[in-house]
């Protein structure tokens, strides 16, 4: 992707560490498998890797992790507000407007839906599908887990150990640096 293409409201990008730059992280394979064969976004954003695929998709032009703002998180945003409010339609329109621009030329159908649930649901699965490694999931997840409808329980295998992050976990809240407690007297973060 193009540094400080039109897409881009207000240019950030995350501080590189090398294990966790974009061209080393596997993405998950059930959320590149969920976009379409002609969303443009699986080509542009996606490489081929030992064991999955790699994301090549950022707003930094290079291998840096783009953590600012950009169109399509405002129109992701609309469009969440507006489901939520009871505006369905104009919500499913906004939504239409960002995803045209994802698909091959004349191939993508617009989206109609029959509730506001589902205006919400495929407005949040676009929001996953489209804010990939923007350093905001944490705080998606955090906001969605508050509601049953949208609360998403983490599993993550390593080294043969199954490991799961149940929605409104404490450990979803980081500990405390040990020098600042100690500096403070604040307590400590609960965790599991």
């Amino acid at each position: 992707m193009e540094r400080f293409n039109s897409e881009v409201i207000f240019h950030s990008q995350m501080t590189q560490y090398t294990p966790l730059t974009s061209s080393r992280l596997l993405m998950d394979t059930t959320l590149y498998r969920s976009y379409a064969s002609d969303d443009i976004r699986k080509a542009a954003w996606f490489k081929p890797a030992t064991g999955g695929y790699t994301f090549k998709g950022s707003y930094c032009g290079a291998l840096q992790i783009f953590n600012g703002l950009a169109i399509d998180e405002c129109y992701l945003t609309k469009a969440e507000c507006l489901a939520r409010n009871g505006s369905v339609t104009e919500a499913i329109s906004t939504l239409n407007i960002l995803l045209m621009t994802r698909y091959k030329t004349e191939t993508y159908k617009a989206i109609t839906v029959s509730s506001q649930q589902e205006a919400i649901t495929i407005i949040l699965n676009e929001r996953r599908k489209e804010l990939l490694l923007r350093g905001i999931r944490w705080t998606d997840l955090r906001r969605l887990n508050l509601e049953a409808s949208t609360a998403t329980t983490l599993y993550r295998n390593l080294n043969g150990t199954r490991y799961k992050l149940e929605p409104n976990s404490p450990n979803y809240t980081l500990p405390i640096a040990d020098d600042v407690i100690q500096l403070s007297n604040m307590p400590q973060n609960i965790r599991e």
